[in-house]
């Protein structure tokens, strides 16, 4: 669960504001064990989104794009605000997105209610669509809900869905992020993912042993004055686990210091990273000038596009 969710970390920051900043608790569940949200309009604003935008404007990407955009009536680089997903537990259906922004939300629900195993349901004084994806039918059947005309919220089950609703009109528990996940929500992160309880969203593996013992984790993404920056916490079970997911990190370091020579910029990268053990809790920060990433972030992105494009 944590390998995906650094996935996400890293694709998901592959002129327009709704309210779009960091993380409003009050639209997450108290019962959520982790959370990720990406502040798009931010991310527009910064010197690596800029980039990120430009190459997602170019080429084959750029014709996906539009046809994204003809599609579902509302164009992902300049009209979404946020996104936020969560979830109670590690299974995808108990995962929560929310989409804030500029979306049409009579086009999309015409484009649903085309689905040949549409179903709607009134919840409240709002519709619950339901549909199956004819290429994901194994998954069950999808729900989304506007909650209004700029937040669109999405699902995997009907009853999380109905309570996501229910904490976006005050009617829920909502989460506090420092006592859920041990850290608060940075002001200025272009992305913040925040966890607990990760011993259940860990798989059993050797390699992931040092993550089982971790109570929570906040990790968050920000660029500020140039400087592109990364930072993780975590607090451990004891002292002891966190010395050594500090050792860990810094043997992981060594190792890439050990290819600098084919990686000069990787070797930048690795040579900012500091971490402090205080107690049970460990932080790790790396950080180095946006215009060093760049780079570093293309061949990631072309690396990436010539993968899909290996795929049938």
């Amino acid at each position: 669960m944590i390998r995906r969710l650094c996935i996400v970390a890293v694709f998901g920051l592959s002129a327009f504001a709704v309210c779009a900043g960091p993380l409003q608790e009050a639209s997450v569940t108290a019962s959520a064990r982790w959370v990720m949200h990406a502040d798009m309009d931010a991310l527009r604003q910064s010197e690596i989104g800029r980039f990120i935008m430009g190459r997602l404007n170019e080429g084959p990407a750029a014709n996906k794009m539009a046809a994204f955009t003809a599609l579902f009536g509302f164009d992902p680089l300049k009209d979404v605000a946020e996104i936020t997903v969560y979830g109670t537990s590690q299974h995808p259906e108990s995962a929560v997105m929310l989409v804030r922004g500029r979306l049409n939300e009579n086009h999309l629900a015409a484009l649903i209610k085309a689905n040949d195993t549409y179903q709607a349901e009134t919840y409240g004084q709002r519709t619950i669509h339901s549909w199956v994806d004819a290429h994901r039918a194994e998954e069950g059947r999808k729900y989304g809900c506007f909650h209004s005309p700029e937040r669109l919220v999405i699902g995997r089950d009907l009853s999380l869905l109905k309570a996501a609703l229910d904490v976006l009109d005050g009617k829920g528990a909502s989460l506090n992020a420092t006592s859920a996940f041990g850290g608060p929500v940075p002001a200025d992160a272009l992305l913040f993912i925040g966890a607990t309880d990760l011993a259940s969203l860990t798989p059993a593996r050797p390699e992931a042993a040092a993550m089982a013992q971790a109570q929570d984790m906040v990790m968050s993404l920000t660029e500020q004055g140039g400087l592109f920056s990364a930072s993780v916490g975590m607090r451990m079970q004891t002292a002891e686990a966190a010395s050594n997911v500090q050792a860990v990190a810094q043997g992981m370091v060594s190792f890439a210091k050990l290819n600098q020579q084919a990686n000069p910029l990787g070797a930048k990268l690795v040579d900012s990273f500091r971490s402090v053990v205080n107690g049970t809790s460990v932080r790790m920060d790396v950080a180095m000038p946006t215009a060093d990433m760049l780079p570093m972030l293309a061949a990631k992105m072309d690396a990436h596009a010539a993968m899909c494009d290996l795929l049938p």
